[in-house]
């Protein structure tokens, strides 16, 4: 696992190189957010904080992101193949199918997918992957630190409903129930941890600079730790690098726990 502390002057907003599994410091006048820098002051704006401590993310330097919006037929219900093909283009980027192709390999009539869904598509396409106990936050902030990406399957109702149509954090429409969605980053700000997620329930809502708002979404730690435990108590660690000791005993074996579902 490397390391990288980037150090960049000024506030203008500007292209930036992307190293995955990376830790990202520009300086007290600048951020890092989705691969751009942007003045610090942004936190603010987008209603995370006022300083950053840390930035920590798993990027590529490829789009990887999907939007269940445009998934075909089951689009409605297609949370979990989008987050499962997000996950595969992640791991392999040369990796081509879509998530309609997901969907029509378990087609559940349509309907909701299912965790055995999502473990069952990775072993299919021989993705390294482990299903873990959830324990508490820091457990899935190592997980994403040693390099990895965790697919959740969580209760929205959990995640904080925010109305502010300019900020990137916390749940940005009114559904609340079973979902599936991406954790591939943490951002600690001010005293609040946030994970930073792709989250396929975007239908095309864009921020004023024309970006998907499921795209890097920031919830926090104690609204994730509540989503997973009061829906679905694991996470599916999909690996770039061996799980650190620190996590790797919470390992169970899919067969063994209840399955749950999202859309």
């Amino acid at each position: 696992m490397v390391f990288v502390f980037l150090f960049i002057s000024g506030c203008k907003k500007e292209d930036s190189p992307v190293e995955p599994g990376t830790t990202e410091n520009p300086g007290p006048t600048n951020i890092i957010y989705d691969g751009k820098v942007y003045s610090a002051d942004s936190l603010v704006s987008w209603g995370m904080g006022k300083s950053e401590k840390e930035y920590y993310h798993n990027d590529k330097d490829y789009n990887w992101y999907i939007d269940q919006a445009n998934t075909g037929p089951a689009s409605g219900n297609n949370c979990g193949p989008s987050s499962v093909t997000m996950a595969a283009k992640w791991y392999d980027k040369n990796f081509n199918k879509t998530a309609e192709d997901a969907r029509n390999m378990y087609p559940n009539d349509n309907g909701w997918w299912y965790t055995n869904n999502i473990i069952d598509y990775l072993n299919h396409y021989s993705i390294p992957n482990s299903t873990l106990r959830f324990n508490d936050y820091t457990q899935l902030e190592n997980i994403v630190k040693d390099g990895n990406i965790v697919i959740l399957c969580i209760s929205t109702a959990y995640l904080n409903l925010n109305s502010n149509s300019k900020q990137r954090v916390d749940r940005f429409y009114g559904y609340a129930g079973g979902h599936f969605f991406v954790v591939k980053g943490v951002r600690k700000v001010d005293n609040e941890t946030y994970f930073e997620v792709y989250d396929p329930n975007n239908w095309n809502a864009k921020y004023s600079d024309n970006s998907p708002k499921g795209k890097n979404r920031h919830y926090r730690s104690g609204d994730i730790s509540a989503a997973i435990s009061n829906w679905w108590n694991y996470l599916i660690v999909i690996s770039k690098n061996k799980l650190s000791k620190k996590v790797d005993t919470f390992i169970v074996k899919p067969d063994s726990i209840p399955n749950a579902w999202g859309r």
